[in-house]
């Protein structure tokens, strides 16, 4: 018996398979038989998954324990999805409503001082003059406002 017919039979044996390769063959051949069923059942049982809900065997899975388990987990990941959707509208809605009262602001502050500096107030004038413009120039030198609350 070959290294790799040994190999073929305690996966027949074990209901186990490896993909096919000169490697695999020359590794698992050289181990003794009762590692070489250990090795071939982690490689069998090692699993991966990356996404927001569980894959459809492990939703079954939870089904049969609870049922219902994968109604409650679809409802909570679709009202979670909602309610993120939700606060990103908000969000840009702040970010909106502030860039317009700041513009707002600005010409009132510039305006008050138009008219201070017309009515023979004018180190009052260049205040406010100062304070309408520099607000505004110093919030896009610091980068404007942090919406989304990260500090980063």
């Amino acid at each position: 018996m070959t290294a790799n017919s040994e190999t073929t039979d305690v996966e027949a044996d074990q209901g186990l398979s490896v993909q096919s390769s000169p490697v695999a063959g020359e590794v698992l051949g050289a181990l003794p038989p009762s590692q070489r069923e250990a090795v071939l059942t982690m490689a069998a049982s090692m699993y991966l998954h990356s996404g927001p809900l569980p894959d459809p065997e492990t939703l079954a899975a939870y089904d049969a324990i609870h049922p219902g388990a994968t109604r409650e987990l679809l409802n909570g990941a679709r009202d979670n999805r909602r309610h993120r959707h939700e606060m990103e509208r908000r969000i840009a809605f702040t970010a909106r409503l502030s860039l317009v009262l700041t513009f707002f602001l600005m010409l009132a502050a510039l305006g008050a001082a138009t008219w201070l500096g017309a009515n023979g107030a004018p180190w009052l004038a260049a205040l406010f003059g100062v304070a309408g413009i520099g607000g505004v120039v110093a919030t896009m030198i610091r980068g404007g406002g942090n919406w989304t609350g990260n500090t980063k």
